[in-house]
């Protein structure tokens, strides 16, 4: 189980698809947040399980 606080500040992708679930690492690394970030980039750096 994954709640919100180890969710905040990480984005999540789900690809019904492939039926893969992808988290990135902490948006504060890249000193943004979900408010400004760049949505069409390619270099966020998911771990896919």
């Amino acid at each position: 189980m994954i709640g919100g606080l180890q969710l905040e500040d990480n984005l999540i992708e789900i690809d019904l698809a492939k039926n893969t679930l992808g988290f990135s690492s902490t948006l504060l690394e890249r000193q943004t947040n979900c408010a400004n970030f760049n949505f069409t980039s390619t270099a966020i750096g998911w771990k896919i399980i």
